[in-house]
């Protein structure tokens, strides 16, 4: 996960799958410059998943296919 904050954004992150159930979440964090996280989905099963990013209280979601059985 990467984001280029311009000035001192607050930024936060959630992973949810299909259900809602969260995955992996981080609190708020004050940030300046190269906001960068590295973000482990190996355990995931296959499915369809949701990143929700928000930076200064505005949301922003992304949606992540995994997909490990080559079809």
């Amino acid at each position: 996960l990467q984001y280029d904050a311009l000035m001192n954004d607050e930024i936060g992150y959630r992973v949810v799958d299909i259900t809602g159930r969260v995955i992996t979440e981080s609190m708020p964090e004050k940030t300046a410059g190269l906001f960068e996280k590295q973000l482990d989905f190996t355990a995931l099963k296959d499915g369809v998943y949701f990143m929700n990013i928000t930076v200064n209280g505005n949301s922003y979601r992304s949606k992540m296919i995994i997909s490990r059985s080559g079809n």
